[in-house]
């Protein structure tokens, strides 16, 4: 465990900050080549990728496998949809509810997308081989498997009743 002295610290040795813009670079060149090659945003290709992977999706199961806003998913489904990459239905199980899947066009531009993560993903490991790839890829599972729980919404506990919160009710 480090030292939590703030005098000691050096945001270049700080795990969450190279993470981070690790993360930052990617999206960079990830928008690049998809507005170059397709003429989509990274927030879109996200989507198309999720509802491929994982599909037929909501924009909320969507919000839960990618941890992207839902404003920002709800904005690319609308552009997806009204490019006819996305078909929209309302969920026969909760009519609250909609579910989304690839159409025909969605699923060509989802395999034009593939090349493009995979030729960002080969290049990362160029720079450090198929090894440590394995190596990293355990490593954040287990650094998203922590912080997943980490972020679950505490359980609300009852008060505990007492003699004397019970007395201190009465005297208000």
């Amino acid at each position: 465990m480090r030292s939590a002295d703030s005098g000691s610290f050096n945001l270049d040795g700080f795990l969450p900050y190279h993470l981070h813009t690790v993360s930052q670079q990617i999206i960079q060149l990830t928008t690049r080549r998809y507005a170059q090659k397709l003429g989509i945003t990274v927030a879109e290709g996200r989507v198309l990728t999720a509802v491929h992977s994982f599909g037929p999706l909501s924009t909320r199961n969507i919000a839960d496998r990618t941890r992207m806003d839902k404003a920002k998913i709800t904005r690319a489904v609308k552009r997806l949809v009204a490019r006819g990459l996305l078909d929209r239905r309302i969920n026969p199980d909760d009519n609250r509810l909609i579910i989304l899947t690839l159409t025909p066009d969605g699923i060509a531009l989802h395999a034009a997308i593939v090349p493009i993560i995979r030729t960002v993903e080969d290049s990362m490991v160029a720079a450090v081989g198929e090894a440590m790839r394995d190596e990293l890829m355990g490593a954040l599972r287990k650094i998203e498997a922590r912080l997943d729980e980490a972020l679950k919404p505490a359980r609300t506990r009852k008060p505990r009743v007492t003699a004397e919160s019970t007395d201190s009710a009465k005297s208000d």
